[in-house]
């Protein structure tokens, strides 16, 4: 729903079986206004190149009478299967393998801060790449904030979207003072991997190493963020060289045609920190939520990009919608999928973030 605060709490998660297949429920509870919602978030592997997930999101008053028992009846009436080819004489199919999951290792190519010391000297672009300090000290080549008593954040951008295994960060001055550490996904959901009271190490550097298990869709960022305030000396920063995400990456299924090329998408007026990347267009703007919709509505049509409905306003693959998307005339919708041909799909999400709106168009 348009305006449920972005800082959903997660009340309850456990694994589930949806047709013999394992999965993780998670239950979380947001506001509209005034109004509590709920929504529960069914994600799970069927095979290791299908993956399955089911979104329901309800006022609270609506969701145990009402929207609660739907949601479970069509999840207890899914069913998966493996395609046969009937016995009606065709020639012999010989199935093409599964695509395998491989694990793939990578470090930040683009970085950003909310605040840093200086640039290029201990500016957050220090963080992209491969390690590069060594040593345990104020060193030029980490990210460095501009105020050591402030709370503050890193985002870092990666190439290649992944389900999340693990992620290592890279502490070189005073470690200890990473308090929170999120993912996000190519939609725009915000997964917490990571969170602790500030607390001076004595191992410097040191890597901070934490264990993803509960993230089952692919990320493609990460945001660091550094409380400081608790620092005892008044010329000591925490500091930051590099930070890598490990993860399954379904690899390289090649290059997008030109006709699907992201140059070509617009940006909207007045937009804010714009990241343009492999299929990924995301910007904050300080605008109306309809006006923005209505903008990509009328001009991702002209690019070949159609709504995935048909003339009933039901999605055209219904696989692919996989019972994430609303009605896409209700103006609290969140997301809106398109499609080009027959293998070309575009999602464009519109979330709240702060007092701004947080665009993100993925292909």
């Amino acid at each position: 729903m348009a305006d449920i605060e972005t800082d959903v709490t997660v009340t309850g998660q456990k694994e589930i079986t949806v047709d013999g297949v394992a999965m993780i429920q998670v239950d979380m509870t947001g506001k509209e206004g005034d109004q509590d919602v709920v929504v529960r978030a069914v994600m799970g592997m069927v095979s290791s190149t299908h993956e399955f997930s089911m979104f329901g999101v309800a006022p609270q008053s609506r969701w145990d009478s009402e929207v609660g028992p739907i949601f479970e009846a069509v999840l207890d009436s899914i069913s998966f299967f493996e395609p046969s080819v009937p016995e009606i004489g065709l020639p012999e199919i010989t199935p093409e393998p599964p695509q395998e999951l491989a694990e793939l290792r990578q470090w930040a190519f683009f970085a950003e801060g909310s605040s840093e010391y200086g640039n290029p000297d201990w500016a957050a672009s220090q963080v992209q790449g491969e390690p590069d300090t060594f040593d345990c000290g104020d060193q030029v080549t980490a990210w460095a904030t501009s105020d050591k008593t402030s709370t503050d954040w890193v985002d870092l951008y990666y190439e290649t979207p992944v389900i999340p295994t693990e992620v290592n960060i890279y502490q070189t001055y005073n470690p200890g003072y990473i308090t929170l550490v999120e993912l996000r996904d190519e939609a725009g959901g915000i997964y917490t991997v990571y969170e602790a009271e500030a607390s001076p190490l004595d191992e410097c550097p040191d890597i901070l190493a934490i264990p993803v298990t509960n993230v089952m869709n692919e990320v493609v960022s990460i945001r660091i963020t550094m409380d400081q305030s608790s620092i005892a000396s008044e010329s000591i920063w925490s500091e930051i060289d590099a930070v890598e995400l490990v993860g399954l990456s379904m690899g390289d299924f090649g290059a997008l045609p030109d006709s699907y090329n992201f140059e070509d998408i617009p940006v909207y007026e007045g937009a804010e920190e714009v990241m343009s990347f492999d299929g990924m267009l995301s910007f904050l703007v300080s605008a109306d939520r309809a006006a923005v919709r209505d903008f990509y509505l009328e001009e991702l049509p002209k690019l070949g990009w159609q709504l995935d409905l048909d003339e009933n306003g039901n999605c055209v693959d219904e696989n692919r919608c996989m019972g994430q998307f609303f009605n896409y005339d209700d103006p609290e919708n969140l997301t809106w999928g398109f499609i080009q041909g027959e293998d070309a799909q575009l999602n464009l999400t519109i979330i709240n973030e702060g007092d701004k709106l947080r665009v993100s168009i993925t292909l």
